[in-house]
């Protein structure tokens, strides 16, 4: 009987692997630009609810056809039942992308925490729009909440 138990173990963990689940929010838009990303380290540095926040930078040596290089800036940030991402990514094509994140793998985090982090994404959204300049961005955002509930207004920040 042990060795059908050792045999069957790795298989079982194999199973609960492609078993994860996501849980939270996810909400993303296209710029048209790349903004001013000191100005994007202030507002997310200066947006109420948040007290901590860590950063991660990258640009390629190298420069596609349309003059910018892959990269990825990326800003991690806490606060009392608030946890979040904030990344500006170009992608090799050219493609800028604005995401805004708080994922959770196999538990589901309080709605307190989604309630606050919402908010937080939400205002941050609102500020960059108008102090980095960053045209049309609240209403371009999409946003999308996995497997849990999204109740703040979404006219504020959010479709």
């Amino acid at each position: 009987m042990q060795g059908v138990w050792r045999a069957l173990i790795p298989l079982l963990g194999l199973a609960v692997i492609g078993c994860e689940r996501e849980y939270g929010i996810h909400r993303s838009a296209t710029l048209s630009t790349l903004p001013d990303l000191e100005c994007i380290r202030s507002v997310v540095n200066e947006t109420a609810l948040i007290s901590s926040v860590d950063e991660n930078h990258w640009v390629s040596e190298e420069q596609g056809n349309d003059g910018l290089r892959r990269q990825s800036h990326r800003y991690s940030y806490q606060g009392p039942d608030v946890r979040g991402h904030l990344g500006i990514f170009v992608d090799p094509g050219g493609e800028i992308r604005f995401v805004q994140s708080y994922i959770r793998t196999d538990e589901k985090p309080p709605q307190t925490t989604i309630d606050r982090s919402l908010e937080a994404m939400r205002e941050m959204a609102r500020i960059i729009e108008v102090r980095c300049e960053v045209e049309d961005l609240v209403a371009s955002i999409h946003e999308s909440c996995e497997r849990v509930e999204c109740r703040l207004d979404r006219s504020n920040g959010g479709r």
